[in-house]
């Protein structure tokens, strides 16, 4: 992509990312009824202004190649970002959609991020930092698995509770496995943290590849399975938060995400060699 038109992805990534925060915030609340409230008017303000943004990228893009800006997989997935960014504000005027707005704005803002990405630019260079950023990536994505491990267990437990209690298999007085109703707490509190450091461990990952390897990071099958990883996770937050998912279904999505996590860990195996580089 033309080094104007990343940069202008750049700006629109900055400007989605309150968006991004709003959803955060949604899922670590984990409560339904308070979605409208926090998709706050200035968080769709600069929502509007990032897809304004963006939408002159895709066009200064389109002039400068002379042609549909999706031959490759940068253009194509910041065209599809510019699209569902679009959709969005749409829904949002005619039908106060809040709750795909809470799904959406963290998809556009990572599209965005992954096109902006798409050549060097010194204003992205780490520099003196490498270190101390890719550290603190790795601990954002393992507090991210310890809270979705904590949040698989809590599901073993509720579906292994719940058996219990179809089967009239009633707990004793001296029973140490908490009731439904708190296991289902701990499934929707330990989700929202490990989403939210999850989703900052991405981001610093995809910025700190790009900057090491260019764009051949997105050959590579890690990132691909770590963001697939990442996508189970935003579904099983968001229905929890937007549909309202509990209990079992909601149980089972978690272990699909831990599922996900492992596969993630095994791909990522070397990164133990290249913190002691």
């Amino acid at each position: 992509m033309q080094e104007s038109s990343i940069l202008w992805l750049r700006v629109a990534a900055l400007l989605y990312l309150p968006g991004l925060l709003v959803a955060l915030f949604s899922f670590l609340r984990g409560n339904a009824g308070n979605i409208r409230s926090n998709v706050s008017r200035g968080a769709m303000v600069a929502f509007l202004m990032g897809a304004t943004v963006h939408l002159v990228a895709v066009v200064e893009e389109a002039l400068e190649v002379g042609q549909f800006p999706a031959h490759n997989f940068f253009e194509a997935i910041t065209l599809l970002g510019l699209l569902l960014a679009v959709t969005l504000l749409v829904c949002q005027v005619l039908y106060r959609f809040d709750g795909l707005a809470i799904l959406l704005m963290p998809l556009v803002f990572l599209m965005t991020l992954t096109g902006s990405v798409a050549g060097a630019n010194p204003a992205w260079n780490l520099g003196t930092g490498r270190d101390a950023w890719l550290i603190t990536h790795v601990v954002f994505i393992m507090v991210g698995y310890a809270a979705l491990v904590v949040t698989a267990s809590a599901s073993l437990f509720y579906l292994w509770r719940e058996r219990q209690l179809k089967q009239k298999h009633l707990p004793g007085a001296g029973d140490a496995v908490p009731p439904l109703m708190t296991l289902d707490s701990i499934v929707a509190k330990a989700g929202g943290v490990g989403f939210a450091f999850l989703t900052a461990g991405l981001v610093m990952g995809i910025i700190w590849a790009s900057n090491e390897s260019g764009i051949r990071w997105i050959r590579e099958q890690r990132i691909l399975v770590a963001i697939g990883t990442w996508l189970i996770y935003l579904a099983l937050v968001y229905l929890r938060v937007a549909s309202g998912w509990r209990g079992r279904k909601a149980a089972y999505l978690a272990l699909a995400a831990l599922g996900g996590c492992i596969v993630t860990w095994v791909t990522h195996s070397g990164v133990a060699s290249v913190l002691k580089q």
